[in-house]
């Protein structure tokens, strides 16, 4: 989502001091992704036999997140004690965490649902069941 938002920023279709267009068009990227990862996801562990698609939106919906999450709360505590100007408020963070979940959850959720209810994946091509001995070079 970082380079698609630096490529359209580049080009000139967000233009970086309307902070408000910026922002909505991050949320809108970022709730593609969401749905882009619920249905890939999805659909490798249905290529793999998988019987449980929630556990696959779970995965796609949390993981990643709360990685990220993690990360930025260190990095944002460790500001916070060297008092610096970068320092974000913790209800700034708790209402970005909690648009997120709103947001983006329930969009990976169906994307996982799509991907995991549409047609079975087939090999691109017809495998032989007889073995054949591959020759050296």
């Amino acid at each position: 989502m970082f380079f698609i938002v630096l490529t359209a920023v580049v080009i000139g279709m967000i233009h970086p001091y309307v902070r408000y267009w910026f922002a909505v068009q991050s949320f809108f990227l970022l709730s593609l992704g969401g749905m882009f990862n619920g249905y890939v996801s999805a659909r490798l562990m249905r290529y793999f036999g998988a019987q449980e698609w929630r556990i696959a939106a779970t995965a796609a919906t949390f993981v990643l997140p709360a990685y990220l999450f993690t990360v930025f709360s260190v990095v944002d505590i460790i500001e916070w004690f060297e008092k610096s100007s970068a320092y974000q408020p913790f209800t700034s963070v708790i209402g970005l965490s909690l648009l997120w979940l709103v947001i983006t959850a329930p969009v990976a959720y169906s994307g996982a649902y799509y991907g995991f209810t549409s047609e079975k994946d087939v090999p691109p091509c017809k495998v032989s069941s007889v073995r054949r001995l591959i020759p050296p070079n």
